[in-house]
């Protein structure tokens, strides 16, 4: 493909990532708008093939880039899509991904609820109407879980299996895994598909999609986003609080409660034991705030 300009090689790329990838369609849309900035870029730097394309070229995108006032952090997703670009137009040299390499960043801990602040969460607001039951059913399996939004939100109703507590969900890449869920979650589910599901379903309009929206159309994940802001604000909570902290929640107080970093990979879906070996290191944290708490030469 070096032969080939870079406008033709974008939509195909894409497509790759469609259709070979399993991408969704929301991280398609971060990298097509990156490269689409990057590809500008070298148009007005007079390259317009892919074979055109040297190292001296990436250095001035990455300049030009930082001087816009980025955060080095918010350049590191659009490294990623050139690079893998640019292995899909079959241009590699070792100079080039020496060019991009990702900025050394500081270590961000995930930020997470406390036991405490997940009982109010959860039980700190009352369950009158069928949009209460589902609230709290997507709460309840958002901890229960650790499932990020997305996947809470492409969750099957016959991908629950009641029996077994287990739930089949697709995740990043496409890939399907079997998540268990408590005894409590499972019966705010069942609550919701007996009350309320069946009532939100309606002009036969059932996409077969487990939670739905008040007009009977699957709920979006953004939708949940909305969802936990109302909850955290019935319940009188005023820290920020996002689906993904849920998520967060779920593995540290798993980890604190001696379960294996294997199994919690295996949960959270992670391809990588080292992406869930940061939950470690949120763990000694909080050992090591309880000790300069409690100890009494601290």
């Amino acid at each position: 493909m070096q032969s080939h300009t870079l406008s033709d090689v974008l939509p195909q790329f894409l497509a790759h990532l469609q259709f070979e990838r399993g991408l969704s369609p929301h991280t398609i849309s971060h990298y097509r708008l990156a490269l689409k900035k990057f590809i500008s870029f070298l148009h007005g730097q007079g390259v317009f093939l892919c074979s055109n394309i040297s190292a001296s070229h990436l250095l001035q995108w990455r300049k030009a880039t930082l001087e816009t006032g980025i955060q080095p952090k918010s350049i590191c997703p659009a490294i990623s899509a050139i690079r893998t670009f640019l292995g899909f137009a079959g241009i590699e040299h070792p100079d080039f991904f020496a060019c991009l390499e990702y900025p050394i960043l500081p270590a961000l801990l995930p930020r997470h609820l406390t036991h405490a602040e997940i009982n109010q969460l959860l039980d700190g607001w009352p369950v009158v109407s069928l949009l209460d039951i589902r609230d709290r059913a997507i709460l309840e399996l958002l901890y229960a879980t650790g499932l990020r939004r997305s996947e809470i939100a492409g969750i099957q109703l016959c991908g629950v299996l009641w029996h077994e507590r287990l739930i089949r969900v697709i995740g990043k890449g496409n890939k399907e895994r079997v998540v268990p869920f408590s005894h409590i979650a499972g019966k705010w589910l069942e609550r919701y598909v007996l009350q309320a599901r069946s009532s939100l379903a309606t002009g036969g309009r059932d996409s077969g999609i487990l939670f739905l929206g008040g007009r009977g159309q699957p709920l979006r994940p953004d939708e949940i986003n909305f969802i936990v802001h109302k909850r955290r604000q019935a319940a009188g909570l005023k820290k920020r609080i996002t689906p993904h902290m849920f998520r967060h929640s779920f593995a540290t107080h798993l980890l604190q409660g001696g379960a294996n970093l294997r199994v919690i990979q295996e949960m959270l879906g992670h391809a990588s034991i080292e992406t869930t070996q940061i939950y470690t290191h949120v763990d000694l944290s909080d050992l090591r705030r309880v000790y300069q708490r409690f100890h009494p030469r601290a």
